[in-house]
């Protein structure tokens, strides 16, 4: 799908476009993807929705940038972006650490006093008071591709290509960074229902404490596990867009899309 730049800028661009959107969902890419993950989604999605991606620095056509590590940074350029939607009903999606980003932003968005989603859709992440494990972003290169390999982030042949691997190694690295850097702990509850959609092999997401995302809204919380690992979205994602696109019809803006206190 040839994705459309519009408005806002370059953290967001808009894969599927719609004149007179019910909902727009806003997609946050997972470690060491870009906007491209996203391309397809659009021929699963209903006529009504209109599909928007983050591109952080240093991907596709942000190629030539610096990686981006600061989850403030990132954060309040996405927010800034995403004023230029503020009319709009946005739904907001992420994997990972996407999800972990996708949150804070809506953080971001509360504090300003700026619309705040209908409908929060989080995949491979444990709630936000459970940090994620490993430190990552720091271990030697070869520790590093293992856990990328064994999380199923890329195939196992492409770690004897030496050239693939000068490119990818640093991105996906800058990512873990930006991912132990996001926030994790209690903030104020949120309003917005929840939408939780796992793989039942992920060995990131565990049962038990999965159930405590209810602790951060006072919205509605629905959980779906899937067949797969913590790649499942991609292995299995014929099951997986049909169930995001059924949670998009079933969504019904709420009487109100102000922030809230929380307490």
């Amino acid at each position: 799908m040839k994705e459309s730049r519009a408005l806002p800028g370059p953290w967001l661009v808009r894969i599927k476009p719609c004149e007179q959107p019910r909902l727009t969902l806003i997609c946050f890419p997972f470690g060491g993807a870009g906007a491209g993950s996203f391309w397809e989604w659009g021929k699963a999605l209903a006529d009504d929705i209109e599909l928007w991606a983050v591109r952080l620095p240093g991907r596709e056509s942000r190629s030539t940038e610096e990686y981006v590590t600061s989850s403030e940074q990132a954060v309040a350029c996405i927010v800034r972006e995403l004023k230029a939607l503020r009319e709009r009903k946005i739904v907001f999606y992420g994997h990972s650490m996407g999800a972990g980003l996708a949150y804070q932003t809506a953080m971001a968005l509360r504090s300003m006093n700026e619309p705040l989603p209908e409908l929060f859709i989080a995949s491979g992440r444990m709630p936000p008071h459970k940090p994620y494990p490993g430190g990552w972003g720091e271990r030697p290169d070869k520790e590093l591709l293992d856990h990328v390999i064994k999380m199923g982030g890329i195939p196992a042949e492409l770690s004897r290509n030496e050239s693939i691997l000068s490119l990818y190694l640093p991105k996906i690295r800058a990512d873990f960074r930006l991912n132990e850097n996001l926030f994790y702990g209690r903030a104020p509850v949120f309003d917005f229902p929840i939408t939780l959609i796992n793989g039942v092999e992920d060995p990131l997401v565990q049962e038990d404490g999965l159930e405590e995302w209810r602790e951060h809204t006072r919205g509605a919380v629905k959980s779906f596990k899937l067949p797969g690992g913590h790649f499942f979205l991609q292995s299995h994602a014929g099951e997986f867009l049909k169930l995001v696109a059924n949670e998009l019809a079933e969504a019904r803006p709420r009487l109100s899309s102000a922030p809230s206190n929380g307490s």
